[in-house]
């Protein structure tokens, strides 16, 4: 499904980074391809890594609170320009199913 969403979206393990899936608008927005993101951390994809600093806040934001909204993140491409995203994350355990988005 989110395979046709025009917005980009991205899954990764919040532990070590890893691509799991990346849509095609996500994979545009990097200057990417799709197949150097799966399977990969952002550092092995040489993709839209996020400034260091803004990398760091939004996992310890996200661990904390299980859910980012709407921050502002200034990714770096991998043909070296920079961009501005608002970047919205919630943890979910594929596991279980439980994600921190359906909870009321």
């Amino acid at each position: 499904m989110i395979e046709v969403e025009p917005g980009a979206i991205t899954i990764a393990s919040v532990e070590d980074g890893t691509f799991i899936l990346v849509n095609p608008p996500a994979s545009g927005f990097a200057a990417t391809p799709r197949e150097e993101f799966i399977g990969n951390s952002r550092r092995k994809a040489s993709a839209s890594i996020p400034i260091r600093k803004a990398r760091s806040a939004s996992v310890a934001d996200l661990r904390r609170n299980e859910v980012v909204s709407s921050l502002e993140i200034r990714l770096r491409r991998k043909n070296g320009e920079c961009g501005d995203i608002l970047l919205s994350a919630a943890l979910i355990d594929f596991r279980t199913g439980s994600s921190s988005c359906s909870r009321g």
